[in-house]
């Protein structure tokens, strides 16, 4: 009888957010975050705002398009100053 597979645990990888302000298609400066891996120093962005949804969307982007063998990114370090309005 064969013996159940067991499940691997899926494998994480630390990325780096950087808070930045670039121009957009209408020349504005506006506030976005880029994603990078760690292992292969892929980046992705520019994701427009500084919200924890565009922090979400670049780690989604960034795990979509490396080429590492990650299943999962995971933002574990932050340059730069992250601009949020509050009301």
């Amino acid at each position: 009888m064969p013996r159940p597979r067991r499940k691997r645990p899926p494998v994480k990888v630390p990325a780096v957010i950087y808070f930045k302000k670039a121009k957009n298609e209408k020349g504005n400066r506006q506030s976005c975050v880029y994603a990078e891996c760690t292992m292969s120093g892929t980046v992705v962005g520019p994701i427009w705002s500084h919200t924890d949804g565009a922090i979400k969307k670049s780690v989604s982007d960034l795990t979509r398009k490396c080429d590492c063998p990650a299943r999962f990114h995971q933002p574990r370090e932050y340059v730069g100053a992250r601009i949020v309005k509050t009301t």
